[in-house]
């Protein structure tokens, strides 16, 4: 059985906090919004200084939500300096950033879900670690692919989200993205994507090696 080191899960613990933050300040904002709309009113101004502002004078109940999101952002923010500055002093983080749609925050925690990258004798078991290893289900005479559920979702979550990212920053990812896409449609060509970038993660983390990048050709 695996037991995670103390660093290991420091790494965890600082990537899902901000990643935690980051939910609890989307879901404020969306309440904000449905106050908003019950009252009739169609808010289409940013975040910023000026416009929270302005939303504080319109009601008590969206003032205090308004204050609950400041103190989210400010949190968000000092979490996201640690992360960078952790980022920037980690060898692995700095390998991990060379694959297109890694940044600091998702190197560590890719870092941190995965931890020793041993324990996985390929990159499969990698790929279906994170849940993204699809399998088939037969039903009489019908056979679709599925995806296995028992995973690690922080894991499936995060580098689905640098998927995005890697499809239009690299050639080889644009254009298996490209190619998936055309004959099953955008969700599956992210993930294949995203399964992509997790056997260059175990390559990269198994043999410590900066990511080949693969410039655009015509």
């Amino acid at each position: 059985m695996y037991i995670p080191s103390k660093d290991v899960l420091r790494l965890r613990d600082i990537a899902r906090h901000r990643a935690r933050l980051v939910r609890i300040r989307t879901s404020l904002k969306c309440r904000i919004k449905s106050y908003l709309q019950r009252d009739g009113v169609r808010y289409k101004m940013g975040w910023n200084k000026k416009s929270l502002d302005y939303l504080k004078g319109l009601d008590p109940k969206i003032a205090n939500f308004v204050r609950i999101l400041e103190a989210i952002d400010d949190e968000i923010k000092q979490v996201t300096r640690e992360i960078n500055l952790v980022a920037g002093n980690m060898r692995l983080a700095n390998l991990l950033r060379t694959i297109p749609g890694i940044g600091s925050f998702s190197s560590l925690m890719i870092l941190g879900e995965v931890g020793d990258v041993k324990r996985f004798k390929n990159p499969k078991s990698l790929v279906s670690y994170a849940g993204l290893c699809p399998g088939v289900h037969q039903s009489g005479d019908r056979t679709r692919s599925v995806v296995n559920r028992a995973c690690n979702k922080w894991l499936k979550w995060v580098i689905s989200e640098c998927s995005g990212k890697a499809s239009m920053l690299d050639g080889r990812y644009m254009k298996h993205y490209h190619r998936v896409k055309d004959r099953k449609g955008f969700k599956v060509a992210r993930r294949s994507v995203a399964r992509k970038m997790l056997i260059d993660i175990w390559h990269v983390r198994l043999c410590k090696n900066s990511f080949s990048f693969h410039p655009f050709t015509s």
